[in-house]
């Protein structure tokens, strides 16, 4: 969510905004308002700018009864700054990170963080905004949410001279999410300011085929061969990167195209070596196509490489299974589940 927060203003969420006087909400108990506060994120999270209006609207119900609630104040400051209301915001943003523990869990945390980072950035305060992109890329959960609050470091370090510090930051980001196109494109700013034309237009490619991806990615109904074909046009431009190879075995294999996804997986096994991400693909490939034997033997080579790997990796063969039909039952998939059962971690 972290890359969603920097979007246009929408008139839609400014009504929203001017409708939510605090003085126009009647209360709910304690109870109810924890539940708006649970809500208000869901929504956050799940649908980001789409949805920031209802979630303001319960955030502020939610402050009528718990007014200092850390998260309540978080939820709402985020959802005023994604509508372009930084005065309201940014009190609000700052009152919950002085309660930082009970910003839970940690990937709210970041969120608060890099949406008064984001707010300081877009007032012209990089220097305020700089340490605030990095504390949220520290509390990040993922290697997105990471990488979106490494970019502006970047843009920062670039815009004040800093082309070293510019340059590490924009390593960590592509090594945190090799897909973040923002990343590519102020990479290919930076090798421009260095004289490295070449690189330069390599890594613009790479952002203008990212973007295509990214809008192809959200149309509905989904065509599966135009995102295939950007996803070969990126593994050729960066064929390097096998980040961009397992993303392109994952996108089959969600698409219901078992057996393509099996060799590319198989290729990429034969040629790049063993890994755990690269294993579990392969027991989803062979799992989706019926194959359970050569799932089990996948796995067992992910957990040989990954013995902590958690149980939802092996929850999605099954769903995998599920999916391609071929001899599933539920019944049998309960066996397997009992067949594959590991034993509980040993405490220390």
């Amino acid at each position: 969510m972290l890359e969603r927060l920097r979007i246009p203003l929408r008139a839609a969420l400014l009504g929203a905004l001017a409708g939510c006087g605090r003085e126009a909400q009647s209360g709910a108990a304690p109870a109810a308002a924890a539940a708006q506060v649970a809500e208000g994120w869901k929504l956050l999270e799940g649908h980001g700018d789409r949805a920031g209006g209802p979630a303001l609207a319960l955030f502020v119900a939610a402050r009528a009864v718990a007014p200092d609630d850390p998260l309540a104040l978080a939820g709402e400051g985020i959802a005023r700054t994604m509508g372009g209301d930084a005065a309201g915001g940014e009190p609000l943003l700052r009152a919950a990170l002085a309660h930082e523990e009970r910003l839970a869990p940690r990937h709210r945390l970041a969120l608060t963080r890099y949406a008064l980072a984001n707010l300081l950035f877009d007032a012209g305060r990089g220097a305020d905004a700089e340490p605030l992109f990095r504390s949220a890329a520290a509390a990040a959960t993922t290697g997105a949410g990471r990488s979106a609050a490494l970019v502006p470091v970047a843009r920062i370090a670039l815009d004040g001279g800093r082309l070293d510090d510019a340059g590490r930051a924009l390593d960590e980001a592509l090594a945190a999410s090799p897909e973040n196109e923002q990343a590519h494109y102020v990479r290919s700013t930076l090798l421009r300011r260095r004289g490295a034309t070449a690189e330069a237009e390599h890594e613009l490619r790479l952002h203008s085929l990212l973007a295509s991806l990214e809008e192809a990615s959200r149309r509905t109904p989904l065509d599966v061969e135009e995102v295939l074909r950007l996803r070969a046009d990126l593994i050729a431009a960066w064929p390097e990167c096998e980040v961009l190879r397992l993303a392109r075995i994952r996108f089959l294999i969600e698409a219901g195209r078992f057996a393509p996804a099996q060799a590319d997986a198989a290729a990429l096994l034969e040629s790049a070596g063993p890994s755990a991400p690269l294993a579990w693909l392969l027991a989803r490939a062979h799992a989706g196509s019926g194959d359970l034997a050569a799932a089990g033997k996948a796995r067992a080579l992910a957990l040989r490489l990954d013995p902590g790997a958690p149980a939802e990796l092996e929850e999605q063969v099954i769903a995998d299974w599920r999916r391609g039909g071929v001899g599933f039952s539920e019944e049998a998939a309960a066996k397997l589940r009992e067949q594959w059962r590991r034993p509980a971690p040993k405490r220390e």
